[in-house]
């Protein structure tokens, strides 16, 4: 057998060693915020890209009625 430093461990096979716990929670708390980041500008993107196409109408009717009021009042009255 070996020393009694080592208690009763036999020569030639790996011990296992303590995980440094502190060390695991840093890196699952920084994982979760940057995962927390990356799940708010997925949905920021879907919702922006899904109401697109309502925007440019409206943002194009708008357009219209801005120019065209100033038109319309210019050739009839």
């Amino acid at each position: 057998m070996t020393n009694g430093e080592e208690g009763s461990s036999i020569k030639g096979i790996p011990t296992v060693s303590n995980p440094d716990m502190e060390a695991i929670r840093t890196l699952t708390n920084n994982l979760d915020y940057k995962v927390g980041i990356i799940t708010r500008d997925l949905g920021l993107s879907s919702g922006l890209n899904s109401k697109a196409l309502l925007g440019v109408a409206c943002g194009a009717i708008f357009a219209i009625v801005m120019v065209g009021i100033p038109i319309v009042l210019k050739f009839f009255y």
